[in-house]
């Protein structure tokens, strides 16, 4: 089955730090997670004064996947779209022990070895030839992604009565910078008209930590991709982080033998005069879970949810939304297991 999904590249003229929940200034992500981007695209809107409906639920139309690295040497060149490695056990034989040492290192996948482990197939000499670092590529990948330690000063967000720190800190920032037309694309379904009035905003706001020093300004382009998917997959894998429905729901993706990772989203919000708190915390499936549903189309599934802390004295008067809805492929590990 070929599926064709839209492409959106962002080339970044600025470099950008992605952080985590965590508060760990000096490793920036290499991928921005779904929510996030729902997030700031919807802040976006929101900021330029889009008339959202009063019963605005979170949801603006379209969805998309996490924002994924590809290579890109020049505008004329072809790009390399990388995608996530699956949360699979890889059967090698006894011999191959340090090729699957290799293998369990590799955190993305062209789009041709991409499509040839969808399809169950076994990782191979080829493959294994292929591999690059964290990337798996037929073509040569050079380093396209650099890193560079900024040294910045901070004041404590929590005030000193308050149990915050008392003095200005001294702290280091990783930022990435990409090289040549490179960047971050995302695939998306949906009605894109929101979309890009939204990403028309956020390119002169910037993603990422730190956007008031010039970090995370982007141009996009649009391009479409086809992915070759079984036509009914033993599995389903997401490319989005992804919240289940209700509890029944996790309960049936829990069933058989999945293969996923949970991560904790939440963190700082950034709207004043609420800086000083945090949002609410929800559990989401990482990007490259299996779960064991039949799946013959590409599907989206999951939730939005409202991080809104509960504060008495000073309530927030609008909603935190993140997007736990995931974009689904089909996926075959009968060969893998």
């Amino acid at each position: 089955m070929k599926k064709i999904f839209t492409v959106y590249k962002l080339h970044f003229t600025s470099p950008i730090h992605l952080g985590d929940e965590r508060d760990d200034y000096t490793r920036s992500l290499r991928i921005l997670h779904s929510d996030s981007f729902y997030a700031a695209l919807t802040a976006s809107l929101a900021k330029a004064g889009y008339p959202f409906e009063e019963d605005f639920d979170g949801d603006l139309g379209f969805h998309t996947s996490s924002l994924f690295p590809f290579y890109q040497k020049k505008e004329e060149t072809e790009p390399v779209y990388f995608f996530p490695s699956p949360k699979i056990s890889f059967q090698l034989p006894q011999d191959q022990i340090a090729q699957h040492k290799k293998l369990k290192k590799v955190k993305y996948f062209d789009l041709s070895f991409f499509e040839n482990l969808a399809a169950g197939g076994v990782p191979n000499e080829s493959m294994f030839k292929a591999i690059q670092g964290d990337f798996c590529s037929e073509r040569e990948i050079p380093e396209f992604m650099t890193r560079e330690m900024l040294q910045r000063a901070t004041v404590p967000r929590i005030p000193a009565q308050d149990g915050g720190a008392k003095d200005t800190e001294t702290f280091y920032t990783e930022r990435i910078r990409f090289i040549g037309e490179s960047g971050l694309y995302f695939l998306c379904e949906g009605d894109i008209t929101l979309l890009e009035k939204a990403l028309d905003i956020l390119k002169e706001e910037g993603i990422g930590t730190d956007r008031n020093v010039g970090n995370g300004y982007f141009s996009y382009s649009t391009d479409s991709i086809s992915i070759d998917l079984p036509d009914e997959g033993d599995y389903a894998m997401n490319l989005s982080l992804y919240v289940p429905e209700d509890k029944d729901e996790a309960g049936i993706m829990l069933e058989g033998k999945p293969a996923y990772s949970l991560i904790r989203r939440g963190g700082w919000i950034t709207t004043p005069p609420y800086n000083t708190y945090r949002k609410n915390r929800v559990y989401a499936f990482e990007e490259g879970s299996q779960f064991q549903f039949k799946l013959s189309e590409c599907t989206v599934k999951g939730k939005i949810v409202d991080l809104k802390p509960k504060i008495e004295y000073n309530p927030i008067d609008h909603p935190i939304y993140r997007s736990g809805i995931a974009l689904f492929i089909p996926f075959n590990r009968q060969k893998h297991e």
